[in-house]
């Protein structure tokens, strides 16, 4: 959990040291053994990262969407995948093919003029994703609310886990079945190879 209410009390520094001791404990400090644990951190969006694999992932084709540009710009948050203005999002680990894809979060409309965006749509709140345009500092970022602190998939480099731990900020606001959610994906044997995430070989 690395949503706002976590910067305060010492919650951040708390979850950091619990999250070190689980790989330390469970990997001990080497890296290359047989012992694989991810990490997940996750406020009201997950940020899998913008790489080959998870740009083949992004529904391209249907508006609205950002106009930045996927390579660059966009900072590896998803929505989550709906079928039609006004259902539910769909939880689950059907991997991401033709037909089910997902949508690059952010602004469902925006332009850039010069360094500054003016968005005129956000994602709608009630559907759980947070409105930037409610908080003044968001206004004109597309992508506000995506989380700094990203995904890593399935690792047995405990150095590399608890590096990325240390980095995890508090920002942003909470939606739990996200992190839930890209927990199962990472696990599911659906989502295994090329087209999904991760290693093909790992179980």
């Amino acid at each position: 959990d690395t949503t706002g209410s976590m910067a305060d009390s010492g919650k951040m520094a708390s979850a950091q040291s619990a999250a070190r001791l689980a790989v330390t404990t469970m990997m001990g400090a080497s890296s290359g053994g047989v012992t694989y644990m991810g990490l997940v951190p996750f406020n009201e969006a997950v940020n899998v990262g913008n790489t080959g694999v998870t740009r083949a992932w992004l529904d391209t084709m249907t508006a609205p969407q950002p106009p930045f540009t996927i390579g660059s710009e966009w900072q590896g948050c998803l929505m989550e995948r709906r079928f039609g203005i006004g259902n539910p999002y769909q939880l689950d680990d059907t991997p991401p093919d033709d037909g089910h894809r997902f949508k690059a979060y952010g602004a469902s409309r925006a332009s850039k003029s010069g360094n500054s965006w003016k968005t005129t749509e956000y994602v709608p709140k009630n559907d759980k994703y947070q409105e930037p345009s409610s908080n003044p500092n968001w206004r004109g970022m597309p992508q506000a609310g995506c989380p700094a602190s990203r995904t890593a998939f399935l690792s047995a480099n405990s150095a590399d886990l608890i590096n990325r731990i240390n980095a995890m900020q508090a920002e942003g606001s909470t939606m739990i079945a996200s992190g839930l959610v890209w927990s199962w994906r990472m696990l599911s044997p659906a989502w295994r190879g090329a087209a999904g995430w991760g290693d093909a070989k790992l179980p």
